[in-house]
Order: C-alpha cells, then structure tokens, then sequence
C-alpha cells in the first residue's frame, strides 16, 4: 500500500492555467495568441524550472471560450515557485521583483498590450488567485550623463557608418559623434590643429564605462604665445582649476 501511495504521488500533476481574456470576448482556443506573443512566457518558465525534460513543466492543455493555457508539472516545488513568480511580477513594485520576476512581467505585459486584455491565473485547485491588465513597467536608466573637456590633435575623421560622423583626439581613447555642421568646420583641422572640445559622456551605471560621447562645442587652439593661448580658455576648462577668469592666470604668472 505503501508503493502504491508513492507511485501515485510521482504520478501527480500541479496544473496552473493562464487565461487570456478581452472585452470583445475574441479570444478562443482556435483564435488565440501568437507564438510571438507567447515564447516569452515559455522561455521563463523553461528557465524557472531549469529546462527539466521529466519535472518541468509541459504545456498540457488550450482551452475555453477565451484563450486558456495549462501547465503542468509532477513536481510541486517547481509549481509553488511558477505560482510566486506569477503572483509578485503581477502585484508587486518594480523595486521589489527578483530577476526571474521581473522577466515573467515582461513577458506576460507581451499578450496584454492590445484589445484591453486580461490574465487570469488559476491554481490547481480551480481557484482564481488574481487577474492584471497590462501592467506599467517603470523605465529603468542605465546610464548617466557628465560632461568633459578634451584637448589635442584630432586624429580619426569619420565613421564606418557612412551616415554618421564621429572623430577622435589624441589622448581621449572614445570615439566622440558629431553633426553634420561640426563635421563640415573640422574636415579642415584634421592632423593639422589642436581643438579644445566640450563632450557628453554616457556611463553606464554598473561598470563605470563610459558607452558613447557626443561632441558639444569645441574651440580650434590658434597658434600664438602662451597669454594668447590662456586668454581663449573657456570658463568650463577654469572651473577645473582654482581660477575664476583668464586674468587670474595671467595674474598667478606675474607673481
């Protein structure tokens, strides 16, 4: 009898069923979601159960006069967590969602982003447990801006990407885009002048790296004697110093 218990409870399947609804009532078994609108769901759901041919969960069954799937899996943990998983990306704050979570809102929001549906997940039980409409996912930044004086020669002009322009400067390893007008002035100063650049680096947040600079002002360093070259430095290049204007310098020099 003992066995016997065993084997049914091997046998056992946890089912969760996920129903898509709209208000036109359009959905059905026959007409349902696209698989593009689907393979999001299966891949977290692979992932969540680690792709396990024989615990993982199957797709067992589309039904209803809506648009029903089940799942089903022989293990109960892999159920419970299916369930969890489902319940916070669909109730709780971006803030609080696990990685897991925050994928399976994604991929849920997918099929509900048109004609007003709903999700309605049900446990094995045949209860309804909750129904979300598409839900709004707060944008997350993953870079920050700050700007950067650069001085040098400029030594690369142009771009693989025949529409767009970009250069680079002795001494700053990033390529700096630039538009078309700063493009046409500094074709004329390539190799041969010196250009002090303002530039907007976008760092990404985690690493510390910076992924793209944009070029936005720059002025071209004339040859001259030292006082002429320190009376075309800008107040954003001062600021970096303890100096509040060119005659500071010059002051600075003369005592």
């Amino acid at each position: 009898m003992h066995i016997k218990n065993q084997i049914a409870e091997l046998s056992k399947n946890y089912n969760i069923k996920f129903r898509f609804e709209d208000k036109e009532n359009s959905l059905s078994k026959d007409d349902g979601l696209r698989l593009s609108e689907l393979k999001g769901i299966v891949n977290v759901i692979d992932e969540l159960d680690g792709n396990d041919y024989k615990s993982g969960f199957v797709l067992s069954e589309i039904s209803g006069n809506c648009y029903q799937l089940q799942l089903s899996t022989v293990n109960e943990v892999n159920y419970d967590t299916l369930l969890k998983v489902a319940h916070n990306s669909a109730n709780k704050n971006e803030s609080e969602l696990s990685d897991i979570e925050k994928k399976f809102r994604k991929a849920i929001n997918k099929p509900l982003n048109k004609n007003n549906r709903t999700l309605t997940v049900i446990n094995n039980k045949g209860q309804e447990l909750f129904t979300t409409p598409h839900i709004e996912i707060n944008k997350v930044f993953e870079t920050y801006s700050t700007k950067k004086t650069v001085t040098g020669l400029i030594t690369k002009i142009g771009d693989f990407d025949m529409s767009k322009s970009s250069i680079q400067i002795d001494g700053y390893k990033h390529q700096i885009r630039v538009n078309d007008a700063q493009d046409s002035v500094l074709k004329d100063h390539y190799r041969n002048s010196s250009i002090r650049a303002i530039v907007t680096q976008n760092v990404n947040i985690t690493t510390g790296k910076v992924t793209s600079c944009e070029l936005e002002s720059f002025t071209i360093i004339k040859k001259g004697n030292l006082i002429e070259n320190l009376k075309g430095l800008s107040k954003d290049f001062l600021s970096n110093f303890k100096f509040d204007s060119n005659d500071d310098i010059l002051k600075a020099l003369n005592d």
